[in-house]
């Protein structure tokens, strides 16, 4: 029996429904991003040593939310090296997972590639939630002073 739509057969492991290209295509678009940001966190020689800093810096001011900020100020700074080591491995490994299960996918339509993509977006979505949450920018109930970039760089 064929595919009306692709002329392929219906048992045919090499059909791949058009949605899961789209997908292996946002998936590898992503991964890269994650991948270049996880990496040019690692080369850089002032991420780790600098990390405490930036973070008293940029995110311990008066637009985080409060609840956040003693979250940071006493989770996170205090253990500055740890977190910027997890913060760019986990950028790392998050891009080259999506890059592989974004071309698995691709070229085999499989559950183990929809699941690691799905646990990678998940893990995309909190680095991001971190991100905004530190900047004061999530609840629909703050407004942000900074009309020219209301979406910040999630990735960076």
């Amino acid at each position: 029996m064929l595919n009306i739509m692709t002329k392929a057969p219906l048992n045919s492991s090499r059909y791949i429904p058009i949605h899961d290209r789209w997908l292996s295509g946002v998936a590898v678009i992503f991964g890269y991003l994650w991948l270049v940001s996880g990496l040019s966190k690692l080369l850089s020689a002032t991420f780790v040593s600098g990390f405490a800093g930036f973070m008293k810096d940029q995110y311990l001011g008066p637009d985080a939310y409060s609840w956040y900020r003693g979250f940071l100020e006493s989770v996170v700074v205090p253990r500055a090296e740890l977190m910027a080591q997890v913060i760019q491995w986990g950028e790392l490994l998050l891009g080259a997972a999506l890059i592989a299960a974004g071309i698995w996918l691709f070229i085999k339509d499989s559950r183990a590639a929809h699941a690691v993509v799905a646990w990678a977006s998940v893990g995309s979505c909190l680095l991001v939630l971190n991100i905004l949450l530190a900047e004061g920018r999530v609840l629909p109930t703050r407004a942000t002073k900074d009309t020219k970039n209301v979406w910040p760089e999630g990735v960076s």
